[in-house]
């Protein structure tokens, strides 16, 4: 998934001219022209120069939000971490690793989100939306 920018375009055309021009439409051409054929007082001068580049830019980051349901830490990719409800940033197609790790006396319950669903406290992941995931800590035993 690209972002598609036209980072330049020059575009230099002449007009075309034709006697007739103020007159449209113009008279018909004789009976003995051809269907394809010009009208005989037309003069078509073009000089067409194109200069373009396409630039695809790479995506920026993909919108990580956490929400943090009891004692404990949600990691990205060991950089970015939040204990309560936040916003983090991870790269676009790109495996990304979410690490939900307890408080004291407190043990990773479960995700409750469909991104990490079924996951241990360690979430493997490839982002090319924003996605919501909840990480839910309860009291160990």
């Amino acid at each position: 998934m690209g972002i598609l920018r036209i980072a330049s375009t020059a575009l230099a055309m002449t007009a075309c001219y034709s006697p007739d021009a103020r007159n449209w439409p113009p008279a018909a051409p004789p009976p003995d022209a051809t269907p394809d054929a010009p009208h005989p007082d037309a003069r078509i001068v073009t000089d067409a120069r194109i200069d373009a580049r396409i630039v695809i830019d790479a995506p920026g980051p993909v919108e990580v939000h956490v929400q943090v349901m009891g004692p404990g830490t949600v990691t990205l990719d060991g950089r970015q971490s939040c204990t309560k409800d936040c916003m983090l940033a991870a790269e676009f197609n790109v495996t990304t690793t979410l690490q939900a790790i307890p408080a004291d006396k407190q043990k990773f319950d479960r995700w409750t989100s469909m991104t990490c669903a079924g996951q241990t406290a360690t979430c493997t992941l490839v982002l090319i939306a924003p996605v919501t995931v909840s990480a839910h800590f309860v009291k160990a035993d």
